[in-house]
């Protein structure tokens, strides 16, 4: 929920509980005005018909006087002589429909003789004054509410825009460009401080990712030249005439761990440059050229194991990616599939409108799926994955390539999908 969906929310659950609440107090505080106002008119009624009694006794018994009625009855002996105002229903229509109506009853000695009087005012004239001013009101409430509902609201956005703002120049960002993030002055004392916040966070960002950055590379390069030196002066040795079978070993475990090493440091290099964003540019790419140069670079390999390679390009489409990235997601993806592969097995690799599946003969189980990304997860045999799934998986997160994974009869199968 937006912030200001949810302060319009909270300020509509307020104010329909104040209204409904203070329309309550104020419905029982009008009637009782108006009822007091109507008995304020009964008795004066009652005083003056105490004043001339006699013209009011040549009356019928009962008689409709003004806007209300009288009632006029002789009683033979005394009874309460106090004064009753109370409410009471009457039915004087032809449709039997009982009428509200604010009764003053008293008693009146005239002549020796005591009257009961009753002096009746009908209240729906009260009632339906009562119910139009609360309408009055009540339209009025809601007037002002909604007015104020949708000002607040435009001022609201017109006020959030600067916050808008920064939030597109945050997602806008590039970690590795060399110019600082740019945001707008606001006018707003909050939004102003909180763009130099985040100007000075994202500046320190840069600074910290640039030294980062130095330091792998220059890591990278320092690793690799003793590397290439060991690889060289182990080679020379290997060239000697008096090696022994156990000294060829070694140094043959030698180079193999120099070598892993070396693509193990050039692995965490492409991690680095790919979480960092440099991959910026794209283009459209021929996978399908792609899979076949990578094909005839494993072809030694491929070559070694016995393994059958079977394309299904039922599609020639071009996809958006950066090209470098292209060339190493389909390498690690192939080179995954040789190297976890059994001798004789086969690759299957299908190709179709936005689609690529790589299906590859390996060990009768399921990899793990929680570790198949994983730098240097390991397998049953305590060799590693390496890094060329983490690798694939960074490359699909950065390009927007779904990546799933799946195992069916022997055979194991990693399917992008390109959006």
């Amino acid at each position: 929920m937006k912030l200001i969906s949810k302060i319009n929310y909270n300020f509509i659950s307020i104010a329909i509980s104040i209204f409904f609440v203070g329309g309550i107090v104020f419905y029982i505080m009008l009637r009782s005005l108006m009822l007091d106002q109507t008995d304020n008119q009964l008795i004066e009624s009652k005083n003056l018909i105490e004043i001339k009694f006699e013209q009011f006794l040549q009356q019928p018994n009962r008689y409709i006087w003004k806007d209300g009625l009288i009632s006029i009855s002789l009683k033979d002996k005394t009874e309460d002589n106090s004064t009753i105002i109370s409410d009471t229903l009457i039915n004087i229509s032809e449709n039997n429909i009982a009428s509200a109506y604010r009764k003053i009853e008293f008693q009146h000695k005239h002549n020796n003789q005591l009257y009961r009087i009753k002096i009746l005012k009908e209240l729906s004239f009260t009632d339906n004054l009562t119910l139009n001013i609360i309408l009055l009101v009540g339209g009025l409430a809601i007037f002002f509410t909604m007015s104020f509902f949708i000002v607040f609201r435009i001022v609201a956005n017109t006020s959030l825009l600067d916050f808008y703002e920064t939030i597109k120049a945050l997602k806008e960002f590039k970690i590795a460009e060399p110019e600082n993030i740019k945001i707008n002055h606001s006018d707003v004392d909050e939004f102003e401080y909180l763009n130099e916040v985040i100007t000075l966070i994202t500046s320190k960002i840069q600074q910290d990712y640039k030294s980062l950055k130095e330091f792998t590379e220059n890591a990278s390069h320092e690793i690799q030249t003793p590397l290439a030196i060991i690889q060289n002066k182990v080679e020379q040795l290997i060239q000697g005439e008096e090696i022994s079978e156990e000294q060829m070993k070694s140094f043959s475990e030698i180079l193999d761990a120099t070598s892993r090493l070396s693509k193990l440091n050039r692995g965490l290099n492409q991690l680095v440059k790919i979480e960092g964003g440099q991959y910026i540019h794209t283009e459209k790419i021929d996978i399908q050229n792609i899979i076949c140069k990578n094909i005839d670079h494993l072809g030694d390999m491929l070559l070694a194991k016995d393994i059958t390679v079977i394309k299904n390009f039922h599609s020639h489409n071009k996809v958006s990616i950066n090209p470098n990235l292209a060339e190493l997601l389909i390498f690690n993806l192939l080179k995954n599939a040789l190297m976890h592969n059994v001798k004789g097995g086969k690759i299957i690799i299908s190709i179709t409108d936005n689609e690529i599946t790589i299906t590859n003969s390996g060990k009768d189980e399921a990899l793990n799926i929680n570790l198949l990304s994983e730098r240097f997860s390991k397998g049953d045999e305590s060799k590693s994955l390496g890094l060329g799934l983490s690798i694939v998986q960074k490359i699909c997160r950065y390009s927007n390539i779904d990546l799933s994974y799946h195992y069916l009869h022997h055979m194991h199968t990693i399917k992008l999908v390109f959006k």
